[in-house]
């Protein structure tokens, strides 16, 4: 079971687009070659294509690396 545990994401750790990939569809933190910032995007698979990324905004991206988002704030519920 511990090879399992170690593929999985850690929280707050990058994940190249080389070692891995967020489930389809999912909102992720990504970085886009060639650029120092950092956004909310998704990925998809397009026929054809492969995996293609874009922002909350619908625009394509080349990512570099991804990380899940954390958890809403959830005040003080208990």
């Amino acid at each position: 079971i511990i090879p399992l545990v170690e593929m999985q994401p850690k929280v707050g750790e990058w994940i190249s687009v080389n070692d891995g990939l967020p489930e389809e569809g999912k909102n992720v933190l990504c970085t886009e070659a060639g650029t120092q910032g950092i956004y909310v995007g998704w990925m998809t698979n397009v026929e054809d294509l492969g995996s293609c990324w874009f922002d909350d905004a619908g625009f394509s991206m080349q990512v570099e690396a991804w990380m899940p988002l954390p958890e809403p704030y959830r005040g003080d519920e208990e």
